[in-house]
């Protein structure tokens, strides 16, 4: 029996006394992940990150310190994320928009130029044959 994989995220705004709960489950065949630590003024590669998009189920990036997030297909740019600190890219194969990973990719610069230290994490969940 192949390895299924989950991917669990929610959401929750609290005005006053009438609090907004959802929550949402996506699964998958695959996972790619990646954390890493940012060095200051430094290109960070991750050449053996890549992604087929279409098959991605849910993916979340998160960076501790504003960052470029690019990616690549034989060295050649495909897309470009510019995430906040601390403002996670979360997307789903039911969100209401399109996926800013538009190409596949084979590998990712992440450009922290603020001169601070820090961490970025990506996860994502893949299936080659969604329902």
């Amino acid at each position: 029996m192949a390895t299924e994989y989950t991917f669990t995220y929610g959401q929750e705004i609290i005005t006053d006394d009438r609090p907004v709960a959802a929550s949402n489950v996506h699964s998958g065949s695959g996972r790619a992940g990646v954390s890493e630590d940012l060095v200051p003024s430094d290109d960070l590669l991750l050449p053996d990150f890549g992604l087929d998009v279409s098959t991605i189920q849910a993916i979340v990036i998160l960076s501790s310190q504003d960052v470029a997030f690019k990616t690549y297909l034989v060295a050649v740019l495909k897309d470009t994320i510019n995430l906040l600190a601390g403002v996670p890219y979360v997307w789903d194969a039911t969100s209401y928009f399109a996926n800013l990973l538009t190409e596949d990719f084979d590998n990712v610069k992440v450009t922290e130029a603020g001169g601070k230290s820090g961490t970025i994490r990506i996860e994502a969940i893949t299936d080659a044959t969604p329902a």
